[in-house]
């Protein structure tokens, strides 16, 4: 069986929100491995936030063996966006996906 995955841009975690108004795709996947609590947090919340309406998910890499800290805060509620269907995990351990609901 032959299955094909999509590659995902990777934007940065500081991107700027006139750059994101520019992304074409559906979903992406940003980086905040690495970084301390309070900058992945504020990040992850102005993406989900600033997203445009076309964006279906987002795929976040937080990492696992160096904490956990980032993985716990990847719940809905944290995100504080009433766009979220849901966060999931993912089958890697260190990302979650983050699913917005469909708007018409």
């Amino acid at each position: 069986m032959n299955y094909l995955f999509k590659e995902l841009i990777r934007i940065p975690y500081d991107i700027s929100i006139e750059e994101l108004n520019l992304i074409e795709e559906t979903e992406f996947e940003v980086d905040l491995h690495g970084l301390i609590f309070s900058v992945a947090k504020s990040a992850i919340q102005r993406i989900v936030r600033y997203s445009p309406r076309h964006i279906k998910s987002i795929y976040v890499i937080h990492g696992y063996i160096g904490g956990t800290d980032l993985k716990k805060m990847m719940t809905k509620q944290n995100m504080k966006s009433s766009r979220i269907k849901h966060v999931n995990p993912t089958m890697n351990p260190g990302q979650s996906v983050i699913v917005f609901k469909d708007i018409e």
